[in-house]
């Protein structure tokens, strides 16, 4: 009797292991009306059914005991573990990137992407071939040298200029991202004994729901500061200095918000490793680039003459009003850092590593210092502190390696302890690590097979292949003013703006192509002029050129644009657009 009941669960475990997995894949909506999207309460199911079977036969669950052996899942991780170490990492790399490709190439087909990012870099690399370096209508007719200091986009171009589309970015970025697995794997073998553990930590990394908020944010040159912030940081470790110097340059050639990365290492150097010189040449290089960045380069490239994202800090627009707004009010700092949205992005971002980076105090002003950028945004950025932004991209990577050390500590620790004193430090860095694995999957939340079928039904939904052969219609030269999920689909031309019916814009180029499907980027005021800017382009001299209410789309050619008003035109607005 107990053998049948054993063999019924092992056979009920491995079809649902078979089911559990399959959600990566897919979200069941083929069978289910509203599909599968958390798989949070699956992975507690799938757990208690390991603890029954684990009870039940009295044995461990190794791939290599008898019950692991029986066992699809230990069997396929059995397989992965006969790898060695390079075969492993490259599966890994392979598997995470083409993960990412498929999902942002998708995503795109079904016109999720828009103007605000995707949009910008594919017209600002596009226009880099054609003579104007960088330049992007989208972001206010100005070059991007003048709006985030990025020229690390520059060496996209060669790349860009065999494949100009917006899937080249999509698959160099996917990539990118999937290359910090060597870096943590370095990391991970320096401090950990246990090679479970280390990969462990890596599987952990491609669960990493903020890793899939930066990898399907459109695209954004901080993408690059994930593996570049790990390998930096591995290079500081082993004070292998030629290199260090090489990842900080490049670091810096990301964005003028990574001289918090290069500063925190700086700092980390002197406090940590004891290596004060070297930390302060970090911390100098660091503080030297923000001023040249925000004080000569980014203001001599805009119209505005200044470094425009000021305008975002918390208590006033120059840093004296901020720092005598927080001498005079010192608990409105602190207030500013407990706000319940950041509360919650903090418990998040950290459970999906089980909290471990508290163990390693040596690590705090690391991610500190590089979370600053979320940490002091007003209530009204709400878009920082989200778990599926780009912005995480400063702070992710140190949020591992900390866990890292921290698994690391607490292992020893559990060890001194006399409840653990019996176990192996191996076993217990084991157990730890699968509780690493149970966090991530536990705060995973809405699995890839969701994703899939959001974006497979915004194909469905938005009908994306008959918009694109419309804009076909559109001659490349033209100027265009259209709805911000069309953009990145015409942005090969040096003058395109996302639509607002509340623009001079909307009135003065050569075609107004609107997507009605599409207006929830617009303002309540702006969306409340859509039906009267539609029925009144004929008076404002436009022609119907595509009008097609099924597919609630449309385009309107121009017969008077006015070519001078676009080529002098400056928006205030944009200042606060790309972030």
């Amino acid at each position: 009797m107990r053998k049948r009941i054993s063999k019924v669960l092992i056979v009920l475990i491995n079809i649902y292991s078979f089911f559990y997995f399959s959600l990566f894949v897919t979200d069941y909506s083929f069978l289910l009306p509203k599909g599968i999207s958390n798989i949070t309460g699956f992975t507690i199911i799938f757990l208690f059914l390991l603890f029954v079977a684990w009870k039940f036969n009295k044995d461990n669950l190794s791939p290599a005991s008898s019950l692991g052996s029986n066992l699809l899942l230990f069997r396929v991780i059995k397989a992965l573990a006969g790898l060695n170490d390079k075969a492993l990492l490259l599966v890994i790399f392979m598997g995470l990137g083409i993960l990412f490709c498929v999902l942002g190439m998708i995503r795109h087909i079904s016109l999720s992407t828009t103007a605000w990012d995707m949009g910008i870099f594919d017209q600002a690399l596009w226009n880099t071939l054609q003579g104007d370096i960088l330049f992007s209508s989208i972001r206010g007719n100005m070059s991007l040298l003048g709006d985030h200091f990025e020229p690390i986009l520059f060496l996209l171009v060669p790349v860009y200029a065999l494949f100009p589309h917006v899937f080249t970015l999509i698959v160099i970025q996917s990539f990118i991202l999937s290359s910090s697995i060597f870096g943590l794997y370095l990391i991970a073998k320096d401090k950990l004994s246990s090679r479970f553990a280390i990969f462990a930590l890596l599987i952990s990394f491609c669960l990493s729901k903020a890793l899939r908020g930066i990898a399907l944010a459109d695209f954004h040159p901080d993408s690059f500061l994930v593996p570049l912030s790990i390998f930096a940081f591995y290079f500081l470790a082993k004070f292998k200095k030629l290199l260090l110097a090489f990842s900080i340059l490049l670091i810096l050639l990301c964005k003028e918000t990574a001289v918090l990365i290069v500063i925190a290492l700086g700092i980390y150097s002197c406090f940590t490793l004891k290596k004060i010189r070297l930390g302060l040449i970090l911390i100098v290089v660091g503080a030297l680039s923000w001023l040249v960045e925000t004080k000569v380069i980014l203001p001599a490239f805009n119209s505005f003459g200044q470094y425009l994202f000021n305008v975002r800090m918390p208590f006033g627009e120059t840093y004296w009003e901020n720092i005598s707004f927080v001498m005079k009010h010192p608990l409105k700092l602190i207030e500013l850092f407990f706000i319940p949205q950041k509360i919650i992005f903090y418990l998040k971002l950290l459970g999906q590593v089980g909290y471990l980076a508290f163990f390693v105090p040596s690590q705090y002003l690391l991610i500190l210092i590089t979370s600053s950028i979320i940490l002091l945004a007003s209530r009204q950025l709400h878009g920082y502190y989200m778990l599926t932004s780009h912005y995480a991209a400063h702070f992710l990577p140190f949020i591992f390696i900390a866990t890292i050390y921290g698994l690391s500590n607490l292992a020893m620790i559990l060890k001194k302890n006399k409840f653990f004193s019996n176990l192996k430090s191996t076993a217990i860095i084991k157990y730890l690590s699968i509780y690493i694995l149970v966090m991530s999957l536990f705060f995973f939340s809405k699995a890839d097979g969701y994703k899939f079928r959001r974006f497979i039904d915004g194909i469905r939904i938005n009908k994306p292949f008959p918009k694109l052969k419309y804009l076909s219609l559109v001659p490349p030269q033209a100027t265009v003013s259209a709805t911000a999920n069309l953009v990145p689909h015409l942005s090969h031309r040096k003058y395109i703006y996302d639509w607002d019916p509340e623009s001079e814009l909307s009135l003065k180029t050569d075609y107004v192509i609107i997507d009605l499907s599409a207006t929830d980027y617009l303002s309540e005021s702006s969306k409340a002029k859509v039906d009267s800017f539609l029925i009144n382009m004929e008076n404002y001299g436009f022609k119907r050129l595509v009008f097609n209410k099924e597919l609630s789309f449309f385009i309107f050619l121009n017969h008077k644009p006015d070519r001078e008003f676009i080529e002098k035109y400056r928006e205030n607005r944009g200042i606060f657009g790309h972030e």
